[in-house]
């Protein structure tokens, strides 16, 4: 039976002595930020690249991904418009 992706990364994070507190300096958050960061699907690419830096397997890391944040752009919409016939 295969392990989820967190356990994994934790086992790893344990045999290699390092805890979220150190991937959270190293990356300027906090630990728990860095938990967070860690156990999600996926992760900007640049945190993803600075991840791998430390030294952490690719296989063990949230997928890198760039998702746009704040609100959707609205289409606008016209009352009235006449439609050409």
């Amino acid at each position: 039976m295969n392990e989820p992706r967190t356990v994994q990364l934790r086992r790893w994070m344990s045999n290699c002595n390092m805890t979220y507190r150190w991937v959270g300096e190293q990356l300027g958050i906090t630990g728990q930020g860095a938990c967070s960061l860690l156990k999600k699907e996926t992760v900007p690419v640049k945190r993803y690249d600075q991840l791998k830096e430390l030294g952490i397997p690719a296989h063990l890391l949230p997928t890198p991904m760039d998702i746009p944040t704040g609100p959707h752009r609205k289409e606008p919409t016209f009352s009235g418009l006449v439609t050409a016939q």
